[in-house]
């Protein structure tokens, strides 16, 4: 469970609300918030509602600190993405409140910035974590990009090998690719298809893997979880 799975839970019960009542204030499955809380879904995409509705205070420390930090160094999302190798989006979305970050995203975000954060707001990675690299999967966060932004696709993607998931709205999953070349090339071949626009394409996230095997067998094991909310619910896949 995150922690702002955890604050809606918490936000809920203290209202005596149970999921179905808080589905139904902001117009959604009641079983959206039960991912929600459970961490299966990402619920980034309605805090507004949420904070409305539950007054919930998503703006973290680490938030406030990454955003003071990058104003006093005059850096835009844009140049501190760049620098520190993670998608703007990824930061644009932990100055929001609406992710919070991984150590190790946090770690590359220091090492840029100079400056500790306050690091007792987000989870830890296993300390065992560097051996997936051994199977070609390597030790970074499941990162963020905006798949309507050409700019981010050839920025972050390039020559970047993995998986790749495309969201909607609501944060549901809609379709899960993979390249084993270039990721920037994968996704841009998707341009042309009629649902390759938003809502239903909003944000989406890709984790590096060079690993060919390994590639293949993770894109199918999550085809296979996510069956069938993904790819041929909305298009056939491959297309």
């Amino acid at each position: 469970m995150s922690d702002l799975g955890d604050a809606i839970k918490n936000a809920r019960k203290e209202r005596g609300w149970s999921q179905a009542d808080l589905a139904e204030r902001i117009d959604v499955a009641p079983s959206l918030v039960s991912h929600w809380e459970t961490g299966r879904s990402d619920p980034s995409h309605y805090l507004e509602e949420l904070q409305q509705v539950l007054g919930l205070n998503v703006k973290t420390e680490v938030a406030q600190w990454l955003h003071k930090e990058r104003k006093k160094r005059k850096k835009s999302i844009n140049e501190l993405a760049v620098l520190a190798g993670v998608s703007s989006v990824t930061i644009g979305n932990i100055e929001n409140g609406k992710t919070i970050p991984q150590r190790r995203t946090i770690d590359k975000l220091e090492r840029v910035l100079g400056e500790t954060s306050p690091k007792r707001e987000f989870p830890a990675a296993d300390e065992d974590d560097e051996d997936d690299e051994d199977e070609g999967l390597l030790p970074s966060d499941i990162l963020e990009f905006d798949p309507l932004d050409d700019g981010e696709i050839r920025t972050f993607l390039t020559d970047k090998k993995g998986i790749y998931l495309l969201h909607g709205r609501n944060g549901e999953p809609v379709y899960i690719g993979k390249s084993d070349s270039c990721l920037a090339i994968r996704v841009s071949q998707h341009k042309e298809k009629f649902w390759y626009k938003s809502p239903v394409i909003m944000y989406g996230k890709y984790i590096v893997i060079n690993d060919k095997k390994l590639c293949k067998k993770m894109e199918k094991i999550l085809i296979q979880l996510l069956d069938p909310l993904v790819n041929e619910h909305h298009t056939k896949k491959g297309e």
